[in-house]
């Protein structure tokens, strides 16, 4: 009789060890998926306070999950490095932001937010590029521009100004 109980406890704590696992790769799973979510939220919220956060300066070969914001040319003054250009162009809100990202990160994996607003990039390629995302079709009203723009892409993210024209 002593024997069963043993065998019974022992199928107790395997079934318990199971459980356990099983909930370990449920959460492991979860925060993968919530993660990026999170990580653009507390983005947007740094940027709306006024903070920022762009790499260095261009990625170097062999780096990876790096993004990098260049200056938006063709303004004047010249926009600075590490901030995206809001303008208006006919009846256009637009804003322009210069990416240099490493050699892992491809155009598509590029979402863009601002306030509550996320845009995913629909550019396919790779390498230095200028971006533009369109506020408004119909309206040109720099009043549209946010303060902060944050780029996220893979496990890379840049929060920058956004600068008004």
């Amino acid at each position: 009789m002593k024997h069963n109980r043993r065998r019974k406890q022992g199928q107790s704590l395997i079934e318990y060890a199971l459980l356990l696992a099983l909930v370990a790769v449920i959460s492991i799973g979860v925060i993968g998926l919530v993660g990026p979510a999170v990580n653009r939220g507390l983005g947007v919220v740094v940027g709306d306070l006024h903070g920022s956060k762009n790499a260095a300066g261009n990625p170097s070969a062999g780096s990876t999950d790096v993004i990098y914001v260049s200056r938006v040319s063709g303004y004047s003054p010249a926009a600075p490095i590490g901030s995206a250009v809001c303008t208006t162009t006919g009846s256009k809100t637009i804003i322009k932001v210069k990416i240099v990202s490493s050699s892992d990160i491809t155009r598509q994996d590029f979402l863009f937010s601002f306030d509550n607003q996320i845009i995913p990039s629909n550019v396919v390629g790779s390498g230095s590029w200028t971006a533009t995302l369109t506020l408004s079709t119909t309206t040109a009203d720099t009043s549209l521009c946010p303060g902060s723009l944050v780029l996220t892409a893979k496990k890379a993210i840049a929060i920058v100004p956004v600068v008004v024209y």
